[in-house]
């Protein structure tokens, strides 16, 4: 017996989500991508640290030259942000493909597609005002399907079979 999750047309429309989130990610223009990288950094300092800046009471440009001061920090909270968006993309990428394959054809399928879509993602970022595409960012991307692929195998290895169908 199916359940709802374990169906094909589920699985595929987990992977179409998740391919939009990182398209829309990826479509935001320069300023408004370095904004919402600041406003995670404001959350992380405030829930670890207790720094309690108020963006909301600071100037555009007061925002910005603040991010700008913490760019180190920035930078590596938007290369996490590439390893979450295709760690994400993996494991629903591995529960897609497991549905009529083996474990290896599955970890293979779900590398190649990551790859692919890595390298689509960073050409639509030259079509996008102040963004780059880089190639060193589809191997950062291929971390996070890289994890996804572990992620799934030691689940897998530890709770059996990806397909739940008796």
């Amino acid at each position: 017996m199916k359940t709802f999750l374990s169906s094909k047309k589920i699985r595929w429309l987990m992977v179409l989500l998740w391919m939009l989130l990182i398209f829309a990610m990826s479509h935001l223009d320069v300023a408004k991508s370095w904004v919402l990288t600041g406003h995670v950094m404001i959350a992380i300092e405030k829930n670890t640290v207790g720094n309690d800046i108020k963006t909301d009471e600071m100037s555009a440009f007061e925002e910005m030259n603040y991010y700008n001061q913490n760019e180190m920090c920035m930078i590596l909270l938007r290369k996490a942000a590439h390893v979450f968006e295709f760690f994400g993309l993996s494991l629903s990428l591995v529960y897609a493909f497991s549905l009529n394959n083996t474990l290896r054809f599955t970890n293979i399928k779900t590398m190649a597609f990551g790859l692919v879509y890595a390298s689509f993602d960073e050409a639509h970022q030259l079509l996008i005002v102040g963004r780059t595409g880089n190639v060193r960012d589809v191997g950062i991307d291929m971390i996070g399907v890289m994890l996804g692929i572990l992620v799934a195998y030691i689940v897998v290895k530890r709770l059996g079979r990806l397909n739940y169908e008796n």
